[in-house]
């Protein structure tokens, strides 16, 4: 019934909704209504928390939002509804808030040995998860049992192999439930009992090894493997597991061997081998005695022994692959005598006793053959400005290769001029180049030396440098005047060889006016009683073999005349099939 005064309604006692319990994350709305038909509005609503007034956090009236709810937002709550005419509280409500486990933490004993006990353990509270949690555990995705009653735990006792694997725990409560980290759980298993094959007996110079396997599918890895021989560590001598390598096998070797296995879970030893080793020859060092020179004395010498080696030890020497006498008693010598070309090959030593026998690497028995005489080809009589080139040949099938060959000029060493073997190039000749030339040849087995040869280069005629010689002579009306030319060639010209001429006018001794007298290297004109028409230029033309002709000028001056009383005679073309230059 409505209130009197102002004709006014207070609210209701509050009808409160509360939505707990409720999820840590979850969104929960409490609802409050203090209202109906009669209720004067409007109707305010406030909330308080153990307490003291909070914010709805909403606008929705009577409601009392958490989003997202925290664990916090526990406690115990009240409705205030008010109006004009007057306020009502609810009851008390708890709001009761449930918090999921944390993510497990799990300690994970392994690794860990076979037989050993181990316990894994798993913990996914703290003052604020909601009790109680329960935990489970799976193992490769298949739920185990714990083996314990302890919460969280998981207990292995004893570890056994198969106990390997992949390990998770949940953790669950009334708010949800958290899964751990997948964690392996390892399992030590220890090695076999080494199983050993011995490679022995086994003869010096070979190559052995031991084995030693201590595992299978369960053994842990990595397993590591030594060795003692009678009581001491020794080297693998590999990086092969479980191995112990020989190689060479020496007699030294010989012992008691032990292998012993280890891993993270502990160590197995094996029984005790005897290494057993025989004592073969060992592999023949051959002392070669090329290279050698034909006809003289080679010995090879060829052993293949010493302390170790069981005795006697026979050898026995092959030419290309055939058995050849070794030539003496000497144990393993091989004797030439007299070293022949024939001899060369490709020979081999083999030394037998009763554990075996071993061969030589091919050894190359060289024998050099020194060169023959060189037989020389000689270009010459040549002509100056020609080409010409000697060649030497000291070689055959038989003769060591390479072959070098030098060149003397009259004992001087000159060089060859070309790179062709045994060649000795002149291009072009000169008059220098005259002399006596021998080649030598040489290999790595000798020399030998060619006969001498004359080298002839032909030149033309030219001015005997030696020769003082008059250009300009005077002469005395009614006595003689003479010219004299001195000249060196090769050839040397014929005495018809000289012909004089004044004025284009040939001379001959057929009139009683000119005499002419002419050896191998100079002529001579005498001009007899001369007179005024002597006074003239007069030319000595000189032909040599091979050679065109060259002519010399000269001239008869009155007296007085003369201005170069003594000076080298001048060379002078007087027609165009006559040439002359000076060469050297």
């Amino acid at each position: 019934m409505k209130s009197r005064l102002n004709d006014q309604f207070p609210p209701l006692t509050p009808a409160v909704k509360n939505p707990s319990p409720i999820k840590v994350g979850d969104t929960a709305n409490f609802t409050c209504n203090a209202e109906n038909e009669n209720v004067t509005k409007p109707v305010t609503y406030t909330w308080t928390k153990n307490g003291t007034t909070v914010s709805p956090g909403t606008t929705e009236p009577g409601a009392l939002l958490f989003s997202p709810v925290k664990k916090a937002d526990e406690g115990k709550y009240v409705c205030v509804a008010k109006n004009d005419a007057g306020s009502k509280t609810s009851t008390e409500e708890d709001f009761v808030v449930y918090f999921p486990p944390l993510t497990p933490a799990v300690k994970n004993p392994s690794p860990i040995k076979v037989g050993d006990t181990a316990k894994f353990t798993c913990n996914a509270e703290n003052e604020n998860v909601t009790k109680p949690v329960t935990y489970t555990w799976t193992k490769n995705g298949t739920t185990v049992s714990p083996g314990t009653t302890e919460p969280g735990a998981l207990l292995f006792s004893p570890v056994k192999k198969a106990d390997e694997g992949k390990y998770v725990c949940v953790a669950k409560n009334d708010a949800g439930s958290k899964t751990s980290t997948e964690e392996d759980f390892v399992v030590y298993f220890p090695p076999l009992t080494p199983a050993v094959k011995n490679p022995s007996p086994i003869k010096v110079g070979d190559t052995a090894k031991f084995t030693c396997n201590a595992e299978n599918e369960n053994v842990t890895k990595p397993v590591t493997y030594t060795w003692t021989k009678n009581g001491t560590t020794v080297s693998p001598g590999t990086t092969e597991p479980g191995a112990l390598l020989f190689s060479p096998v020496k007699k030294a070797d010989e012992g008691k061997y032990v292998c012993v296995a280890k891993n993270d879970a502990g160590s197995k030893t094996s029984t005790e081998e005897d290494f057993v080793v025989y004592f073969p020859p060992l592999t023949p060092a051959v002392k070669n005695p090329s290279p050698i020179k034909v006809g003289d004395t080679a010995k090879f010498t060829c052993n293949a022994e010493n302390e170790n080696v069981t005795k006697p030890v026979t050898y026995t020497w092959t030419k290309n692959g055939t058995t050849v006498s070794p030539g003496t008693t000497e144990p393993g010598a091989l004797l030439f005598l007299t070293v022949k070309k024939a001899d060369e090959g490709k020979y081999v030593c083999v030394a037998k006793n009763d554990a075996g026998s071993k061969t030589s690497t091919e050894v190359d028995f060289v024998v050099y053959f020194p060169p023959l005489t060189p037989a020389v080809k000689n270009p010459s009589p040549i002509k100056v400005g020609d080409t010409a080139k000697f060649t030497c040949n000291a070689e055959n099938e038989n003769v060591t290769k390479p072959v070098t060959y030098t060149w003397t000029k009259n004992g001087t060493t000159v060089s060859p001029g070309t790179t062709e073997p045994g060649a000795l190039l002149f291009s072009p000749v000169k008059k220098a180049d005259e002399g006596k030339y021998v080649c030598v040849a040489k290999n790595d087995a000798g020399s030998k030396t060619s006969t001498e040869e004359d080298f002839v280069v032909y030149y033309s005629p030219r001015i005997d440098p030696e020769a003082k010689m008059k250009y300009d002579v005077e002469g005395e009306i009614g006595k003689e005047a003479s010219f004299e030319l001195f000249i060196i060639a090769k050839p040397t010209p014929a005495t018809t060889g000289y012909i004089w001429s004044k004025a284009d006018f040939k001379l001959s001794n057929s009139s009683s006016k000119y005499e002419i007298t002419s050896g191998s290297t100079s002529s001579k004109l005498s001009i007899k009683n001369v007179t005024s028409s002597d006074y003239d230029n007069y030319t000595c033309s000189v032909q040599t073999s091979g050679f065109q002709a060259m002519v010399f000028k000269f001239k008869l001056l009155k007296p007085g005349g003369a201005t170069s009383p003594t000076i080298m005679i001048s060379v002078l073309n007087i027609h165009d099939s006559c040439q002359f230059h000076n060469e050297t």
